[in-house]
Order: structure tokens, then C-alpha cells, then sequence
């Protein structure tokens, strides 16, 4: 879901998150990616399908803590690849506007815009 640049950020409640990535009837219970420090979870990206049948990355977060480490960037490339895996021919993500690097990152994986 795209976010306006420079914006400070409100979590939504845990709730929200349950219903998208659990509840979701598209959404792929294989398609969850965790990254860990020690046993405490620090970023998370899952999979969903669309109606058309292609794949979306869906929300990609890290603790603050743990940013500007490439952790979200990993995250969102296993996610995108797990899809192409499973044989989606398109894979939708979008980024904020103000994480160009990440769209650079993308395109050097060989992600490109429609």
C-alpha cells in the first residue's frame, strides 16, 4: 500500500495484520517471510494472491532498529522470488516514493515497472 513521503507512520493494530496475512482468503500461508534477530522477529513481508491470478507483495516492515541494514530489501526479493517459483508470472510491490534505493534494488534483481 503506497505511503505519502516524509510522513510520520502510525502502526495499525495488531488485528489488521491478522485478517490480511491470516484470514485472507488469497493470501498465501506459505508466502509469510520472517527475519529474525536471536528469537525476536524484526521485519516481515507476506504474499497474497490477486484475482487475476498474479502474486502482490503486501506490507514489508522492520523495527526502526534494525533499518538501513537491506533487511526489508531481502525480505521483499525471497518474497518475489518464492512467487516466481510458484509460477505466478507477475508479481506486484510497490514502495514509498521516498525508497527509491529500493527501486533501484529491484530493478537490478531484474524486477521491472509495469
Amino acid at each position: 500500500m503506497p505511503h505519502e513521503p516524509h510522513v510520520d507512520w502510525v502502526d495499525s493494530p495488531l488485528e489488521t495484520y491478522i485478517v490480511a496475512i491470516f484470514e485472507n482468503p488469497l493470501g498465501l500461508r506459505d508466502g509469510i517471510f520472517v527475519a529474525r534477530d536471536g528469537q525476536t522477529i524484526v521485519g516481515l513481508t507476506y504474499l497474497t494472491r490477486r484475482p487475476g491470478g498474479d502474486a502482490e507483495v503486501g506490507d514489508t516492515g522492520v523495527l526502526s532498529s534494525h533499518r538501513r541494514r537491506g533487511i526489508g530489501r531481502v525480505l521483499k526479493l525471497m518474497a518475489t522470488h518464492y512467487a516466481a517459483r510458484q509460477g505466478f508470472r507477475y508479481v506486484y510491490t510497490d514502495n514509498r516514493s521516498d525508497k527509491c534505493r529500493h527501486a533501484r534494488d529491484q530493478s537490478r534483481a531484474g524486477i521491472r515497472a509495469r
